[in-house]
């Protein structure tokens, strides 16, 4: 009997602590997994609104991640705090299992200004970036079900 299977992969976090993210011109995190599919839906950031504080968007780059565009003028109580990205992925039915070698590599970016004028508003057009990332192994399993005299027993479902 051969059924079809989700994998689905622990949560994956993206934290960080931004301390003058009210007077920023622009401030994004996108994820671009190989291998896996974030589930955008599952996205939920402690203490912040979705379309208040942030908007979730396709990765353009990636269409199995996403891109989170944060939205500054609305993040000045966040300032300073630890803010923290919580997701789940599935892994990537198109993609076969990594057992050894080199995996499936994860990527996250921040992008972000940190020019503010000598009025004190974001300059935008000179973004700076961090990245990093995590390589994600999966392995493959095979397991028959047998009864004491080693006969295969049958599944319902």
């Amino acid at each position: 009997m051969k059924r079809n299977m989700v994998w689905r992969c622990d949560s994956y976090k993206i934290t960080w602590y931004p301390q003058n993210i009210d007077k920023l011109g622009v401030f994004t995190v996108s994820d671009s997994p190989k291998g896996l599919k974030d589930n955008k839906s599952s996205i939920s950031i402690a203490n912040l609104t979705a379309n208040t504080h942030y908007e979730v968007k396709a990765n353009d780059d990636n269409p199995n991640g996403f891109v989170i565009e944060f939205k500054p003028g609305q993040m000045k109580d966040f300032a300073g705090q630890k803010v923290e990205i919580t997701y789940n992925a599935t892994l990537d039915t198109g993609t076969a299992l990594t057992i050894g070698g080199n995996g499936n590599a994860n990527k996250a970016k921040l992008v972000y200004t940190n020019e503010i004028d000598e009025n004190g508003s974001p300059v935008t057009g000179k973004e700076n970036h961090i990245e990093d990332s995590a390589t994600v192994y999966t392995f493959s399993i095979q397991i028959h079900k047998t009864n004491e005299d080693g006969a295969g027993l049958r599944c319902y479902v």
